[in-house]
């Protein structure tokens, strides 16, 4: 009885807080909110460490089309905000529907679009988020015929 009720206790935590939206979700002065210190989380915005990642090639004006096009097609995906310069999407995973939220911020200026990729729940993502990045990054760039 004692372990079905911790076991009851754990599954209601995890999934309280898989079901919980950051409030770093969004831009602030105009830029994707930095990382948390955990090693779940990559972003554009940082400019060292170990979430650091390059930003994505701004191929087109419709880029943020095609990247949620991306998202909508290979993995599950639900968009939670579209703006004409900004995409936030929330990934789930297959089998314990753990939640990455997603975003993408365009910088016509720079000439890229800014990324920040974080998983809601645990500690550490092993490469999950910085992988689908750069599998993003791989489509935009076969879409278009450049490479970095």
């Amino acid at each position: 009885m004692k372990i079905a009720i911790v076991v009851l206790v754990i599954a209601g935590v995890f999934a309280v807080n898989n079901q919980l939206v950051s409030a770093s979700i969004g831009t602030i002065d105009g830029k994707l909110s930095p990382c948390p210190s955990t090693p779940n989380c990559v972003s554009s915005g940082q400019n060292n460490g170990s979430s650091a990642i390059d930003p994505l090639p701004l191929v087109s004006a419709d880029v943020l089309s095609l990247i949620e096009g991306y998202l909508s097609s290979h993995y599950r995906a639900q968009v939670m905000s579209r703006k004409s310069h900004y995409l936030h999407v929330v990934v789930s995973t297959a089998l314990f529907r753990f939640k990455d939220d997603l975003e993408f911020l365009v910088d016509e200026e720079k000439g890229v679009v800014d990324v920040r990729s974080s998983s809601r729940f645990g500690y550490w993502d092993f490469g999950v988020n910085r992988s689908r990045i750069e599998n993003i990054r791989e489509f935009l760039e076969e879409k278009t015929g450049s490479s970095r």
